[in-house]
């Protein structure tokens, strides 16, 4: 994949299809990557289901970034 158009559009089509987006980093990413399943996953800004994501490498991130969000 070359761009972030391509990487949004895979995303959306796997929302749409009833998949999971599946994340996941190493080393310092790996932080980056439960920080950015934790804003999909706490219903950023908005009251909505939460997106179906799960970051691989952890979940302590997501509990702390939707908590910190409420």
């Amino acid at each position: 994949m070359n761009s972030l158009q391509e990487i949004s559009d895979v995303m959306v089509n796997c929302i749409l299809s009833d998949k999971k987006i599946m994340v996941f980093g190493v080393g310092g990413n790996a932080a980056t990557a439960s920080h950015f399943v934790g804003e999909l996953a706490g219903k950023y800004e908005q009251d909505d289901d939460p997106l179906p994501v799960i970051c691989l490498n952890d979940n302590t991130s997501v509990i702390t970034a939707i908590t910190n969000d409420f």
